[in-house]
């Protein structure tokens, strides 16, 4: 949108010129997006392209591309009872596992919010225009950082009858988690990309990396919840 520059520097500042009636939504829209991206690379800090929720005592990645249903899954995870860590970005420290929290909000297509049942105000959509959604869960946020053991690549496949999972070897995962960094070209850009290199294999040797291959179906959404519970909690037990 014109009127919109950001500016990162050095990894702790951003400069910011934005257009006077930008309301609060879309202002974070704009913040937690490109400019926080490019902040996190300058610092070493690869974000991943994941909505995080927490089962028990440890976080789940869903990760994927734009349109591939990770906030979408993530909140009917959190209708299942599970904790929110953060949406959309994902910055989890290699040396120790653990994922940072983020905002109390994730980011739903109007088609997702009548299936969870949430408010669209139009003071809620993300950009003027667009039919997507910030969905505030305070109730479900989880402040504290916890210990990622698993990252679910999430993949959307129009033709599917039903859904599969696959485990990635770690050469395989360290590929796709960097395919699936946040603004990936921030990272080759900034350092050539070697620091999101370092991280996805750092990540791939220690957490397992799931593939999903979904249907369209939203019917299907209880039946990803359990499939996935049951590989967080096998996952909690391996990493204890």
């Amino acid at each position: 949108m014109p009127g919109q520059r950001f500016t990162a520097v050095g990894g702790h500042t951003l400069f910011a010129d934005l257009s006077d009636d930008l309301p609060d939504y879309e202002l974070h829209t704009w913040l937690f997006g490109l400019p926080m991206g490019w902040l996190l690379h300058q610092r070493g800090l690869a974000p991943l392209h994941a909505s995080v929720v927490r089962v028990g005592a440890v976080a789940v990645a869903l990760a994927g591309h734009s349109g591939a249903g990770k906030s979408t899954l993530a909140r009917a995870m959190i209708a299942r009872g599970h904790g929110l860590l953060t949406d959309d970005l994902a910055v989890i420290d290699p040396r120790t596992g653990m994922v940072a929290p983020g905002a109390p909000a994730v980011r739903l297509w109007s088609a997702s919010t009548r299936i969870s049942g949430d408010a669209t105000p139009d003071q809620r959509r993300v950009k003027a225009g667009v039919d997507k959604f910030h969905v505030p869960l305070p109730a479900a946020f989880r402040a504290e950082p916890a210990r990622l053991a698993l990252v679910v690549v999430i993949g959307l496949d129009p033709d599917a009858t039903a859904f599969s999972l696959q485990r990635l070897a770690p050469p395989e995962a360290a590929a796709v988690l960097q395919h699936f960094l946040y603004r990936i070209e921030a990272a080759r850009r900034i350092d050539k990309g070697r620091s999101a290199f370092a991280w996805s294999m750092a990540m791939a040797r220690h957490v397992p990396v799931v593939t999903l291959h979904r249907t369209a179906d939203m019917g299907a959404l209880p039946a990803l919840c359990t499939a996935i519970e049951q590989l967080a909690g096998k996952a909690a037990r391996e990493g204890a």
